[in-house]
């Protein structure tokens, strides 16, 4: 399915200005960091005849806790 979302993202933006497709190499990086923090409720593949059409990836406000931490993850801002 990451494929088909590299996809469906890069069709979309195709065209734009400054416009740069995802490359296989780049995908894996994203994929791997984006989808360690997902929460799965949160994200929403959109399909039309069994093909991916669409999809949402939506992720937690964090700024309250970032601004509880000074904006410090590490050592310890990651509890707020």
């Amino acid at each position: 399915d990451v494929l088909k979302i590299r996809n469906v993202f890069n069709s979309a933006f195709e065209g734009s200005p400054g416009f740069s497709p995802i490359q296989d190499d780049e995908l894996e990086a994203i994929a791997d960091r984006l989808l360690t923090i997902a929460d799965p409720r949160l994200i929403k593949l959109v399909f039309k005849n069994d093909e991916i059409v669409g999809f949402l990836f939506a992720y937690p406000n964090i700024s309250e806790g970032l601004q509880k931490a000074n904006g410090r993850l590490f050592p310890f801002g990651w509890i707020h």
